[in-house]
This record gives structure tokens, sequence and C-alpha cells, in this order.
């Protein structure tokens, strides 16, 4: 019996995300979430995951995220993302990023989408955990000799969403 009700709730899963998958393809301002150009893909409206390419600066950003919308894919969602930073200055050559945050995306009937979002981010690498990155470089103190207690990382793009 409890195999035929694990058949059921699949079935029943698949049903319901068989006429709500979608892919998004997106362009920004190196988001947290979406980086700079991102693929994601939506089994259900409320939820996305796909890779991501975030930076071409003085560092190289690849990366993985998920999201959860609250309302469908207009409105308002939370997400986490984490992303490999590679860079040949600083103490720390290899890093990993992880990012949590909040963002709100509003898609239009034609598929347009814009979003705007803001996470928080902690930085892993040299056998320490950093605060913030910039340029390539890691650091807990900004060089006016401040501690550097939270950082924010900000983004807002354009995509569009193809319904499969």
């Amino acid at each position: 019996m409890k195999h035929l009700s694990l058949a059921f709730i699949l079935t029943l899963l698949c049903a319901i995300s068989a006429h709500s998958q979608a892919v998004e393809v997106s362009g920004g301002l190196s988001s947290p979430n979406k980086g700079l150009v991102g693929v994601r893909y939506s089994p259900m409206p409320y939820w996305s995951f796909g890779p991501l390419l975030g930076s071409f600066a003085n560092y190289t950003d690849i990366g993985i995220s998920g999201s959860f919308h609250f309302i469908g894919y207009s409105g308002f969602y939370v997400f986490s993302s984490h992303h490999l930073l590679l860079s040949d200055k600083g103490p720390a050559k290899t890093v990993w990023e992880i990012d949590t945050g909040g963002g709100f995306q509003y898609v239009w009937d034609l598929g347009i989408l814009a979003y705007v979002e803001l996470g928080v981010p902690v930085y892993i690498g040299g056998g320490q955990v950093w605060r913030h990155y910039e340029s390539g470089r890691t650091y807990n103190r900004a060089f006016e000799g401040d501690i550097v207690l939270v950082a924010f990382r900000a983004g807002l793009g354009l995509g569009y969403k193809f319904s499969l």
C-alpha cells in the first residue's frame, strides 16, 4: 500500500507539472541568483533552478542556483546560489560563494520578464570564511581598516520565459 500511495503522489505531481513547465533565459548585472547570463528550468511554477555565468571582470564566476516562487512565475521569490569564483589575485585563488536572498520578478504575457534581487553572500576559500569579494580579492576589512560585517550583492535584468 505504501508503494501505491507514492505512485499516486508522483503521478499527481507529474500531471500538475506537465502543464506548467518552462525554460527561462536571462541576462543582467551579475545578479546573485541569475548571474550575468543564466538558464533556468521550472518543473512547476513555484520552483526553478539552473546554471549561471556570473562575471568576466577580474575573475570567473560559474555557478548553480535554485529558487522558490511564492505565487508563481510573477511575484516574490527566495533563492540560494552557489558560485565557484576563480581568480589569480588575493590570498584565495579559488573561492566558493554561497548567496541567500530574495527578489521580485514580473513576467508579461509575451514571456518577457524583468527581475530585481538582493542576496547576502558568504565566501569560503584559502581555509577561511570571508565577507567581501571584489575584483578577484577576498577580505574582511575594508581598505580604510573598517571591519566588513555584512555585504550585499544586488542585481537586475531581463529575460524570456519559454513555456514547454
